[in-house]
């Protein structure tokens, strides 16, 4: 059985009960073991001559041809000298921090900065700006972290880093952080700072400035992976704490509808501009398995025999070309879509945020069922549609 590098990294956090990352198998792989080295040419880590065989092997990197990448037998979790690495690494520095933390000033556990984020399930960026802006810590360059301001709130404690380098942390008083109200009621400051800020955003952006930003947001895309893989590994912490963090990505459109991301967000912006027919996540028909498109948008108009049509797309906005996971739900959420026997328009999440009304609008075109229509004549002619219906609708003597 093969695995990869972040899964050995999961097994080594569960095992040790710490933070190990995929840079740290590579840095001990690389400088400790010598078992890999980094390839400019491949554009990624290639195996030495000192790798043993059975340990792992090259294949061909599909996504970028003439490249290689490395895919390791799960026996690697076993290799003896990777463990040991590992083990002094991380399980030594555990076991000092947890005796750390059993220590007490008056009788009062301690707890690091990164426990208390984890009990109120917060970002650790927003801790520190909340215990910055309280004046209970700063930073210290030559300390190479935070310091304590309070001392009645903690101490100070030099440790070694993973690189065997000396910093300071603070080991706070379990009730002087987590039941101190100043700092709760800072860190509910931030969250609604964070709400208005994401409405501002919203009905201050137009569409094409909406899908330019979208374009920058990668970070949206790497938590969604990282969420993935804790969910793969039954990573409970983690999960919630991803969970939390993409949770500020749910975004309202400039309309007030609430999305998931700010793709969803710049094509709802677009169709809610151009018609009142369009809907977010509609329930598809004619199937008895219960399937949500991302969008629905419906026209009424008449062709060019004058015979009256109507119309009624599906809208899928693709993503994530590489997550097998998510190729694989894509290909049975296709299957369901061919059952129904509905018309969808397949966007791709990478490309909305060039030319975007062109590429919209083409997608449309390419459709074989949609007779060449773009989706801004499919407004048009629906707009002339009804405001026919609308006359024709009229008293005779009031239609002029």
């Amino acid at each position: 059985m093969t695995i990869k590098i972040t899964e050995i990294a999961a097994y080594f956090t569960d095992k040790f009960k710490n933070g190990v990352e995929a840079k740290n198998i590579n840095f001990v792989l690389t400088n400790e073991l010598k078992y890999i080295q980094y390839s400019e040419s491949n554009e990624s880590y290639v195996l030495t001559e000192r790798c043993p065989e059975e340990l792992a092997k090259e294949l061909p990197n599909k996504f970028k041809p003439g490249k290689t990448y490395i895919m390791w037998n799960d026996s690697i979790i076993e290799h003896l000298p990777l463990v040991k690495s590992l083990e002094e690494k991380f399980s030594k520095e555990l076991r000092k921090i947890e005796s750390i933390k059993k220590e007490s000033i008056g009788n009062e556990k301690l707890i690091l900065t990164s426990d208390f984020a984890k009990e109120k399930n917060k970002e650790m960026k927003d801790i520190n700006k909340a215990l910055n802006e309280l004046k209970f810590q700063e930073y210290s360059e030559s300390k190479g972290g935070y310091v304590l301001l309070k001392p009645f709130m903690g101490k100070n404690e030099e440790y070694l880093d993973k690189n065997k380098n000396k910093k300071t942390r603070i080991l706070w008083k379990y009730d002087s952080l987590v039941n101190n109200s100043l700092i709760l009621d800072k860190l509910k400051s931030f969250e609604t700072r964070v709400k208005k800020y994401s409405k501002k955003e919203a009905e201050g952006y137009s569409s094409k400035e909406t899908v330019f930003k979208f374009n920058r947001n990668f970070d949206y895309i790497r938590l969604v992976k990282l969420l993935a893989e804790a969910e793969r590994v039954n990573d409970t912490v983690k999960i919630s704490e991803l969970k939390d963090r993409l949770s500020r990505y749910f975004v309202v459109t400039k309309f007030g509808t609430l999305v998931r991301s700010l793709g969803e967000k710049a094509v709802l912006n677009y169709f809610f501009g151009k018609t009142n027919k369009s809907t977010y996540e509609k329930k598809l028909e004619n199937i008895e398995e219960t399937v949500f498109s991302d969008f629905y948008v419906e026209f009424e108009y008449e062709d060019i025999h004058g015979n009256y049509t109507k119309r009624k797309i599906y809208i899928e906005l693709w993503g994530f070309k590489t997550q097998k996971d998510y190729l694989k739900r894509k290909k049975e959420k296709l299957s369901l879509y061919d059952k129904a026997g509905v018309i969808l328009v397949q966007l791709d999440y990478e490309d909305i945020a060039y030319e975007f009304d062109d590429y919209f609008n083409a997608a449309f075109i390419k459709h074989p069922d949609l007779d060449g229509l773009s989706f801004d004549n499919m407004v048009a002619l629906d707009h002339q549609y009804s405001a026919l219906k609308t006359i024709n609708d009229l008293p005779v003597s009031y239609r002029g």
